[in-house]
C-alpha cells in the first residue's frame, strides 16, 4: 500500500467537503466524502481531522446531518 505524506508537508491548495450524520441516540456519526478536492492526501487528512475532532466533542442525542467544508491553502 501507497503511504501518505504528511499534509503539512504538501504544497496544495483544494477543498475538501465532508458529511457528517448522526442518528438519533447518540450513536457513531457517519463521515463521508461529500466532495473530493482531487488529491487523495487532502481528503484523507480532512477526514482523520473530523474524526479526532469528534473524538473530543459531546454530540447531540438527536439525528442530525452536517456539510463540512475543509480548505487546505499553501498559504502563499
Amino acid at each position: 500500500a501507497r503511504r501518505l505524506r504528511p499534509v503539512e508537508d504538501l504544497a496544495w491548495d483544494g477543498v475538501v467537503v465532508l458529511e457528517l450524520v448522526a442518528g438519533p441516540g447518540g450513536g457513531a456519526p457517519v463521515v463521508s466524502l461529500s466532495q473530493s478536492s482531487g488529491i487523495r492526501e487532502l481528503d484523507t487528512a480532512a477526514r482523520k481531522l473530523l474524526l479526532q475532532v469528534l473524538d473530543s466533542v459531546a454530540l447531540p442525542r438527536q439525528m442530525f446531518r452536517l456539510t463540512i467544508p475543509i480548505h487546505y491553502s499553501k498559504g502563499e
